[in-house]
């Protein structure tokens, strides 16, 4: 029953990120559509609008170079930070090893006694 729960709060979760992305992109591209029509409909001669929308496609080409680099950055770092994540992973899973090693054979010594023979193909 509680598996039940965990995955209905883990659906819902997920909807309301989808949910939310959906929103953020209506909101750009309402903002989008806004300008340009803006734009078009302003009281304004041929050549003011064409320069106006000339000027705001480069706005818009600049803004959009920014994001591009910004999450290219983004995605760099997460990339290191996974990778280093996982170099420490490794070295703590061979510190471990080395340690419980280290406590088998104390423990054998103790006893006093060899470790018994490992088979082939275990």
């Amino acid at each position: 029953m509680a598996n039940e729960k965990e995955e209905r709060d883990e659906k819902s979760g997920s909807s309301k990120l989808a949910t939310l992305k959906c929103f953020l992109a209506g909101l750009g591209i309402g903002g989008v559509v806004g300008a340009i029509l803006g734009i078009l409909y302003a009281p304004q001669s041929g050549k003011e609008t064409r320069e106006a929308i000339k000027d705001k496609k480069d706005e818009l080409l600049h803004y959009g170079a920014g994001f591009v680099d910004k999450s290219k950055e983004y995605l760099n770092k997460g990339k290191e930070i996974i990778s280093s994540a996982g170099e420490n992973i490794s070295t703590s899973i061979q510190e471990g090893l080395r340690a419980a090693k280290e406590k088998k054979d104390e423990i054998l010594k103790s006893f006093n006694r060899e470790e018994p023979p490992t088979t082939e193909g275990s």
